[in-house]
């Protein structure tokens, strides 16, 4: 598990590195192109590559005029820099003083802009280090002009330092790859942002863990070792201790949303499952339910020990839904809310009828989510941390679904960098919110229930991909209970 922070926060840490604890900017600096340069060299570059090192007036391009001279330590034989303007000052000023004196060629592009246009179009790489974490907003033109043409460039790949140039920018940089210095800055994983970044990598200089930590917004979650000590599965136990879960899913049209959030809760540790459906489809879902115990709707108040509740796949949206939400909302303390429900959810909080809390995990995509905080899709693809908000007032547990998942409860941001297409196919969403429901039962608190949920929910993609290749969600129920096993969801050897 590693932090991820604001640009902002990573300057503050920077700066407090220096004022704290005497490392001055030029040693941090060196430290950065050098481990820099030990990750390109080692999983991207050859020294028969040329590559062509981008660099602007700030510490982002020193960290690339660094990672040109190692290179040319190094014994590439194909490497050129170019600087945005002559007038460099302090810590970039001396590098590029050093890069001169080596003999490596280097070019001004506002003075040489179609030389350094052809220099750039003939690379194998382009290392870029214009901007960094010290951008704000959009580019400037200069700097947007000379971005339009890299990524107008063919076959050419893009090594970005830190964060890609523009990031905030509807015309920013696409790299190949980029490398956060330091820490990972939270920025890259917004999804609207995302795509821009291409493979993202970490190298680490100085920085004191407790200056990250105090900055830190959240952490990016890989696997479920920071949620071990939560997990409660006994060898000792049976069906009746493991949890008995509600799910109340499908309508007509829609019986395949219940069936499968209902048999992915069965992958999961819990004992018993319970599917309510309504009347209309009572008789169709029967017969086909296999483990699923069946039940109609109006049976609800006759089960008030069950131990978690699913609501919403395959749900409808008409008026009877929102009163049942209600009902249910007032009945049990902990559960799943997806898809339609969220519908219905958002009109009782509307109507200020409903209380949340600790127990619940809601699991909106994107359109979803900014329905139900009254937000534009596309400003919460560019800063998903507004849910914040949402989830403070209502204690809850929110999983932003995308190609990076966003979760959010009070106190605790956590991101899964998931970016697997195969994912991206209808009723994936209904197997992830029947996995977090089955995991609620296992873990104490429903914020871990939900990291090792969205978790399980992508290594299980990942071996069914590699197994089978392209798949359908009834395909991906099938691999839950090999990935929670492989993730380390497992019975304990031991009481603890």
């Amino acid at each position: 598990m590693k932090h991820i922070v604001s640009m902002d926060s990573a300057a503050l840490i920077d700066s407090g590195v220096q004022q704290n604890y005497g490392i001055p900017a030029i040693i941090l600096m060196e430290q950065a192109g050098t481990a820099l340069s030990e990750l390109f060299f080692d999983k991207f570059c050859s020294a028969s590559d040329s590559v062509v090192f981008l660099c602007g007036t700030g510490n982002n391009g020193g960290d690339a005029m660094v990672m040109a001279r190692n290179a040319f330590f190094k014994g590439f034989s194909s490497i050129k820099v170019i600087i945005t303007k002559e007038s460099l000052r302090d810590i970039p000023a001396i590098q590029l003083d050093i890069i001169r004196s080596l003999g490596i060629d280097t070019y001004v592009w506002e003075n040489d802009r179609s030389i350094c246009e052809e220099i750039c179009s003939k690379a194998d790489w382009i290392v870029e280090g214009l901007l960094g974490i010290g951008q704000k907003s959009e580019l400037r033109q200069d700097i947007k002009s000379i971005v339009s043409f890299i990524n107008n460039l063919d076959d050419i790949r893009i090594f970005s330092i830190d964060v890609p140039a523009g990031i905030y920018d509807d015309y920013g940089l696409i790299a190949d790859v980029t490398v956060n210095v330091g820490v990972y800055k939270q920025e890259c994983f917004f999804p609207s942002y995302r795509k821009r970044c291409g493979d993202i990598h970490l190298v680490e200089i100085s920085f004191p863990p407790e200056l990250i930590k105090r900055q830190s917004s959240g952490l990016l979650i890989e696997d479920i070792s920071v949620f071990s000590d939560e997990l409660n599965i006994s060898r000792y136990s049976h069906k009746g201790d493991r949890g008995r879960i509600g799910v109340f899913a499908g309508s007509a049209g829609m019986l395949g949303a219940a069936l499968l959030s209902g048999k992915s809760v069965l992958r999961t540790p819990s004992g018993y499952v319970y599917l309510f459906v309504g009347n209309d489809i009572f008789e169709q879902i029967y017969p086909i339910a296999g483990p699923l115990v069946v039940k109609k709707e109006s049976d609800l108040q006759s089960f008030d020990f069950m131990d978690s509740v699913l609501v919403g796949p395959g749900w409808g949206r008409c008026e009877n839904r929102v009163l049942l939400l209600s009902s249910i909302l007032k009945k049990f303390d902990k559960g799943v809310i997806d898809a339609d429900a969220i519908y219905s959810l958002k009109l009782l909080i509307d109507k200020e009828d409903v209380s949340l809390g600790t127990g619940w995990v809601l699991t909106p995509h994107i359109g979803e989510c900014a329905f139900l905080l009254n937000t534009t899709v596309d400003k919460l693809l560019k800063n998903p941390l507004i849910c914040q908000d949402f989830v403070n007032r209502h204690s809850c547990t929110l999983v932003l679904k995308s190609h990076v998942t966003w979760i959010f409860s009070p106190g605790n941001i956590a991101v899964y960098d998931g970016c697997f297409s195969p994912l991206g196919t209808a009723g994936s969403g209904d197997v992830l919110a029947g996995l977090i429901a089955g995991l609620l039962t296992a873990y104490t608190s429903s914020f871990s229930a939900a990291c090792a949920g969205v978790i399980a929910h992508a290594n299980a993609a990942k071996l069914l991909y590699k197994d089978k290749g392209w798949f359908s969600s009834d395909m991906l129920v099938d691999y839950i209970g090999l990935s929670l096993k492989e993730i380390g969801i497992e019975i304990y050897e031991r009481e603890r």
